[in-house]
């Protein structure tokens, strides 16, 4: 029997294909390899799974490939995950969680597929801050008749302050069920495989500033609570769903379900960071962010037999492991006279170029401010990192072209990505021509 996984070199695709692959489906797997460490994630798949068929293609493309292979179910994982992107970009935000879903979900209707579609707490908005919450030294929690139990299924999805992500994963969800598909509303999903990001999977953000020795910046008085859910635990709950829908033991179709891992997996920004000795850094609130969010997780216990198995302190201490052996096989901090900071995270093979453009800008500059050389990738990882004095340098992978451009811009001037110049207007070609060429 065929499944086709959308996003199947992402975290969760990585993980689900492996499973799958394991209970002995013939599987498709398609993903556009956009998002740093996918390229690892792939990597791992061949090993795991030698004979996957695996495609590389954008999300535009995914509808014809189900066409062709008329799968048996499709797991939509394939998305734009980021609060701050879709913020900046909401119009691609829009096509691909909104609009490539209504067509990846007709293309499945039409050729008489089931899919399971990724969607997030973030449909729910600002209702989730609307409840009672208590505060007390390290966490909020919910009060009233919320208090550990959580946000179930029922709670309005009628609100503002959904931010265009929470707005765009929702008109997803609902072409989904509207296509006769079943929906998951994920809260934090965690485990091995994951290159988290500031806007998604936060935990594996932080363990990866922890080993890569980069600061942790929490928005908001690091309080926030969240229940995260071992991806073990997840792919054992889409496994039965996808049984359930093909058996057809049980009309499920068009229902949503909150996955996570409930109260009993429930952990603050500030208890995660004290256990990992991070001591992290604050900025403001950042818009529509909930105070606190667990989910209820009965209406999946009850349909489908299941509840998380992996338990919490351990899941924790296996991706903080994970991150500390994929953190020892990357390229490595260069310095030199701590004037400036050299780091590669896209390609080893370029670190000696970089070197070259760090002795280059030390006898250029003949100041002592420290300033950042880097490449930007798929996925801008040195966004974490700051020059004192405001400028930063960039290099564009296969490119024979540095960049200067002023650090407030870098987190979002790379555009969808990396791949537009954006802020950094200033070519300094001739530092470029030393690089290449050194």
């Amino acid at each position: 029997m065929k499944i086709l996984i959308t996003g199947g070199a992402g975290f969760v695709g990585t993980n689900m294909v492996v499973a799958l692959h394991k209970e002995g489906f013939d599987l498709v797997a398609i993903d556009s390899l956009s998002r740093h460490g996918t390229e690892k994630n792939l990597d791992y798949l061949k090993a795991q799974v030698p004979n996957l068929d695996f495609r590389r293609s954008e999300i535009e493309d995914i509808p014809s490939i189900i066409y062709r292979e008329r799968p048996a179910l499709v797991y939509h994982f394939a998305a734009q995950v980021a609060v701050t992107s879709s913020l900046a970009s909401p119009l691609r935000d829009f096509k691909i969680n909104a609009e490539a879903s209504f067509h990846i979900a007709r293309a499945a209707a039409d050729v008489g597929a089931e899919i399971i579609y990724t969607s997030t707490n973030k449909v729910f908005g600002d209702n989730v801050n609307k409840f009672p919450i208590e505060e007390f030294e390290t966490r909020y929690d919910f009060g009233g008749d919320r208090n550990q139990r959580g946000v179930d299924e029922g709670v309005s999805i009628d609100a503002n302050h959904h931010t265009p992500y929470g707005v765009s994963k929702l008109v997803g969800e609902l072409y989904v069920r509207e296509f006769g598909g079943i929906a998951n509303r994920c809260s934090c999903m965690y485990g091995p495989n994951q290159f988290g990001i500031v806007d998604q999977g936060w935990l594996s953000h932080i363990a990866f500033n922890k080993h890569m020795g980069r600061p942790t910046v929490i928005y908001g008085n690091g309080k926030q609570v969240r229940d995260i859910l071992h991806v073990n635990d997840v792919t054992n709950l889409f496994i039965r769903q996808a049984k359930t829908l093909l058996g057809k033991s049980k009309d499920i179709r068009g229902e949503v379900y909150n996955v996570g891992g409930g109260f009993e997996n429930t952990i603050s920004l500030l208890e995660l960071c004290k256990m990992w000795g991070v001591e992290p850094t604050f900025e403001g609130w950042r818009p529509a962010d909930q105070k606190v969010f667990y989910c209820d997780i009965s209406k999946a216990k009850e349909v489908f037999g299941w509840e998380p198995r992996v338990d919490m302190q351990d899941g924790i201490n296996e991706l903080f492991e994970w991150t500390r052996s994929s953190v020892n096989g990357s390229p490595k901090v260069l310095k030199a006279n701590n004037e400036l900071e050299v780091r590669n995270l896209i390609d080893p093979s370029l670190e000696s170029n970089f070197q070259a453009v760090y002795e280059k800008l030390s006898r250029q500059a003949n100041r002592k401010s420290p300033r950042l050389v880097t490449t930007a990738g798929t996925h801008f990882e040195a966004s974490a990192e700051t020059a004192q004095d405001g400028r930063s340098f960039i290099q564009l992978p296969h490119s024979n072209r540095i960049y200067e451009g002023d650090w407030g811009y870098q987190t979002n001037s790379m555009g969808e990505g990396g791949q537009r110049i954006g802020q950094y207007s200033k070519a300094l070609d001739e530092w470029a021509t030393h690089t290449t060429k050194s």
